[in-house]
């Protein structure tokens, strides 16, 4: 059965998360998921966190504990390891649903996706249900512009597609999600929606909203809507410049 499914290879990564790590990583373990790559990237937590880790490590394919640089240098160490064909992480705070990974996978055999999203239901610390998010229809207008149409947890995209555009880029440290996807949006027409939900985010109290972390992700922003406005104006130039190669050619 194992080779008849896809391999999915999932991504965790964490630092002083002893709080929530244990109901992620049962979250994937309850999957059982036969063909399934966790790699676990730890920052070098000092609060019990490697306690739990190291509790479930032989359900890891991958496991590390060291210093990073921060989520994004993190995650890029996790997909130098990946060897799925299906990619995806998920937050050290946030939970799959029951049997998404099969979903996932049938899907993928049905419909061989570069990108596949679908609902969250945001949570509390209690595991209580806040609200049902529902994505929105692909619109590549909508997310350069920083108008959410799926949440991070939810979303699952091919190792070909990641790697083609250029996997995540370290320059963004909040915002990784938001660049990767657009840039796989630009760059394939092969992204489907689906009703499913398929993962829980969790809002806490614990997670950050200091001013610090609120003007890097501002920063962000302003970092991935110039870089559209410049991919607009070359294009702009471009077709300026086919039409005026036009008007000479008809001159001649």
């Amino acid at each position: 059965m194992k080779n008849n499914l896809p391999k999915i290879s999932l991504i965790t990564v964490c630092y002083n998360a002893k709080e929530y790590i244990e109901e992620t990583i049962l979250s994937v373990i309850e999957q059982n998921y036969s063909n399934l790559e966790y790699i676990i990237i730890d920052g070098n937590s000092n609060d019990g966190t490697k306690d739990i880790l190291n509790k479930y490590k032989d359900y890891f394919s991958y496991f590390v504990s060291e210093e990073d640089n921060g989520m994004t240098h993190a995650l890029i160490k996790g997909f130098n390891f990946v060897s799925g064909e299906i990619l995806s992480w998920l937050n050290a705070d946030d939970k799959l649903m029951p049997n998404a990974l099969n979903y996932i996978a049938n899907f993928y055999m049905k419909k061989k996706f570069d990108l596949l999203y679908g609902d969250a239901y945001y949570i509390n610390s209690k595991n209580e249900i806040i609200y049902r998010f529902k994505s929105l229809y692909t619109n590549l207008f909508l997310y350069k512009r920083d108008i959410v149409i799926f949440c991070q947890p939810a979303v699952f995209f091919s190792k070909e597609i990641f790697f083609y555009v250029g996997g995540l880029n370290p320059l963004y440290t909040i915002t990784m999600d938001g660049d990767l996807f657009t840039r796989i949006l630009s760059n394939s027409n092969k992204v489907y929606r689906t009703n499913q939900v398929l993962a829980m985010f969790r809002i806490h109290d614990k997670q950050s909203t200091s001013w610090a972390i609120k003007n890097r992700y501002y920063f962000e922003l302003k970092l991935r809507k110039s870089n559209v406005k410049k991919t607009k104006t070359f294009f702009r130039i471009l077709f300026r410049l086919f039409f005026f190669i036009l008007r000479l050619l008809k001159l001649k």
